[in-house]
């Protein structure tokens, strides 16, 4: 008899047990009316931004696609919100399950947001050009705002202490990075570092009366045609020496006979010739 009661008790049990995990699965099998989009929050995004669409529905295999009525403020990227202008809009969900399809509405609100104005850059050879950034917050001036630069070619311009340092004949882009409060903004700017076009050079005059000595000067001379002490060409009978060198090479220059002599200081393509009249 005890064996049989516990045969049956066992038995009971088990049916007990089969019969409460069949309807927890049957529980969790969704059914029609428990289909519904439990979660589509308002966007708020900077313009020329990005935020992401916080949304989510009662099953997670529902196919969800959205689109923005007024595309020239926002855009709809991969469920990511793209702002464009200032405004606000409409944001339309769609969730769409088996046969049932669901939509839902929100906003989007464009704001300023965070901005830097910087214009392209041209800057000489061997010179530096100081950044000066102007960064706005919904379109007020502000100053306490982190800022990072990046050179993509550093052979042809490096950051240095807030300034560009041009390092060779060329193009790139140098990415401005800023951020205050969680918010960050970036953007590229042109910059060409090219020799200078213009006269690389002046002196002190055209022509000069030689009594005995005379100093002259060559400034920002950097690609040099040279024939004597890296600089200049001298014709016979005069004598040159360099006094100093930098952005202005300096020579006293001395005649060893009287006469009419000339200089002629190349950089690049330009030249100037100095008549030198020797008494």
């Amino acid at each position: 008899m005890k064996k049989f009661l516990a045969k049956n008790w066992f038995y009971f049990v088990l049916t007990i047990g089969i019969v409460v995990i069949g309807a927890l699965l049957i529980s969790l099998i969704p059914k029609d009316h428990e289909f519904e989009i439990t979660k589509l929050s308002p966007v708020s995004v900077d313009i020329h931004s990005t935020a992401q669409i916080e949304y989510s529905t009662s099953i997670a295999e529902a196919l969800c696609t959205f689109e923005v009525e007024n595309d020239s403020i926002a855009t709809v990227e991969d469920n990511t919100v793209v702002g464009h202008a200032v405004g606000t809009t409409n944001l339309i969900m769609t969730a769409k399950y088996g046969e049932q399809v669901l939509t839902e509405r929100t906003t989007i609100h464009v704001d300023l947001g965070l901005e830097v104005e910087l214009d392209d850059i041209v800057v000489v050879l061997g010179e530096s050009h100081e950044l000066t950034p102007t960064i706005k917050l919904n379109g007020s001036i502000c100053l306490d705002a982190q800022v990072g630069y990046q050179s993509q070619n550093k052979e042809i311009a490096t950051v240095e202490d807030g300034y560009v340092v041009a390092k060779g004949v060329g193009k790139t882009k140098l990415e401005v990075t800023v951020s205050v409060n969680g918010r960050v903004c970036a953007k590229n700017v042109n910059v060409e570092v090219k020799e200078d076009d213009t006269e690389l050079f002046s002196a002190f005059l055209d022509s000069q009366t030689l009594g005995s000595s005379v100093e002259i000067e060559a400034q920002r001379v950097y690609i040099l045609n040279v024939n004597f002490d890296g600089s200049v060409t001298i014709e016979t009978n005069l004598n040159a020496t360099k006094l100093g060198g930098g952005y202005v090479n300096t020579w006293k220059v001395s005649a060893d006979e009287v006469g009419i002599f000339y200089i002629t200081i190349y950089a690049g393509n330009n030249q100037r010739t100095i008549t030198i009249t020797a008494i």
